[in-house]
């Protein structure tokens, strides 16, 4: 398994890798229908968008996020003009990086595999608290990708260990 900390190489599903992105655009962005070799988690934080996975359509909104499994084919669409920036979080990450967190019975992979194998993408986060900490912990393995530290490692882990446990629950 490679060790891959930074986003600028380019991952293998065997890679122990992830990153986060914090993304707002005043314009629409063009994205095409693509797919990868990791998982995606998306969080919607404000604007209007529809996003397809696979034959699936949600219309997001504060609140939710979706879960992209790796070769699965998706797509942003713009829902309606509008004035707010759009504005989203998303981490990449690997099901090796994923796998290196399980222990005893315990998976990370267990609520990624039930978006893959029941096709249940679009989960709502109706817990205002839980969803605010999802946020928080994306956002800051996001800040620390620009930063050097000791400790950052195990930081970024216990965030996404928090993220993935939170997301389990619904």
């Amino acid at each position: 398994m490679r060790y891959l900390y930074s986003e600028y190489d380019s991952p293998i599903a065997t890679d122990y890798y992830y990153e986060a992105r914090h993304i707002s655009n005043d314009n629409f962005p063009q994205v095409h229908s693509h797919a990868h070799n990791f998982y995606e988690i998306y969080m919607y934080l404000s604007g209007s968008c529809r996003l397809s996975v696979e034959d699936s359509m949600y219309d997001v909104k504060k609140g939710d996020i979706v879960i992209i499994p790796p070769y699965t084919i998706h797509q942003l669409h713009q829902k309606e003009p509008n004035t707010l920036p759009y504005v989203r979080m998303y981490m990449y990450i690997t099901e090796a990086c994923l796998k290196s967190f399980q222990f005893n019975e315990h998976s990370l992979l267990h609520s990624l595999g039930l978006a893959k194998d029941n096709k249940r993408y679009h989960f709502t986060i109706n817990d205002e608290n839980e969803y605010n900490n999802i946020r928080l912990c994306m956002e800051n393995v996001y800040f620390n990708q620009k930063r050097d530290f000791y400790g950052k490692e195990l930081l970024n882990r216990s965030y996404i260990l928090q993220i993935m446990s939170l997301m389990s629950k619904n």
